[in-house]
């Protein structure tokens, strides 16, 4: 323990965002499958512009995220939807008048106050971190059994509860193999808060967690780091359910270097004693 706080860093004094993402207070209406988005486009190709892939927390895996076919509608805080997109306009409108009197019945759930919306009922609720959607990031959600971390690639949006982290100076696959890795379990589990076997994954926690900043020393390292990275997202692109253990024990192992880990303290951190 006394070894990965002296090396590592917490991710608070990294130079990272992390955000929460997007509540759209009626996801029946602002979240749309393959099918709608198409319609939407052939009707007014200019909807393309405004129309985003979504991940849910139930999406998001190891490393990559099994695609959901879903996507957002981008409405902005204060975007004239009506005159720029009407084909998007004109289906939120067949949603009916619940939500332009912010009245919306959830399935099972009864109605509630649509209050998240920005200056129109077409619009989503006022957020200072849209651009952030659109740069490379780190996701998880906001429940799992053990560090789920997942890349995701620019212009695609987040839902709620699931969160995202991002930065303009490290590099986001580096940070997403520390954040992977067992160390990175191992400290979490000391500090977050149990939920029968899985865990909260609270921002306020995982800013506690230690990485180990990329030095001159150890650019090599972190460079093996990255590639194998890149060979993981590439097994998931070609196929979601790939088996990519073998490439992540070999981050481990990397990892395990970075914090100059003896061998009995890495059984440790693998729960073997």
């Amino acid at each position: 323990k006394c070894k990965v706080e002296e090396i590592g860093v917490p991710l608070k004094d990294w130079d990272i965002n992390i955000y929460r993402g997007i509540t759209t207070g009626c996801n029946e209406a602002f979240i749309i499958d393959e099918d709608k988005r198409e319609e939407l486009i052939t009707q007014d190709p200019n909807s393309a512009e405004i129309i985003r892939p979504v991940l849910r927390g139930r999406d998001i895996k190891r490393y990559s995220a099994k695609p959901s076919g879903l996507y957002i509608l981008a409405t902005g805080y204060d975007l004239d939807i009506p005159n720029q997109y009407p084909a998007i306009y004109n289906h939120l409108r067949t949603i009916g008048e619940k939500i332009e009197s912010r009245e919306i019945k959830a399935k099972g759930k009864g109605v509630f106050n649509r209050d998240d919306q920005g200056e129109n009922w077409w619009n989503l609720r006022a957020c200072a971190y849209y651009e952030e959607f659109d740069k490379e990031k780190i996701v998880w959600g906001n429940i799992a059994y053990s560090s789920s971390f997942c890349y995701s690639a620019p212009a695609e949006f987040i839902n709620a509860p699931a969160n995202l982290l991002t930065s303009e100076s490290n590099d986001i696959k580096y940070l997403l193999a520390c954040m992977n890795s067992k160390i990175f379990n191992w400290e979490f589990a000391q500090l977050g808060i149990p939920l029968g076997y899985a865990f909260e994954w609270k921002k306020q926690y995982i800013e506690l967690i230690h990485v180990p900043p990329i030095t001159d020393t150890n650019q090599h390292i972190a460079t093996q780091i990255e590639e194998i990275v890149d060979q993981i997202l590439e097994a998931k692109q070609n196929d979601p359910d790939s088996d990519t253990t073998t490439l992540e024990n070999e981050i481990d192992k990397l990892v395990s270097e970075l914090y100059n880990l003896t061998e009995d303290e890495i059984a440790i951190v693998k729960g073997s004693v």
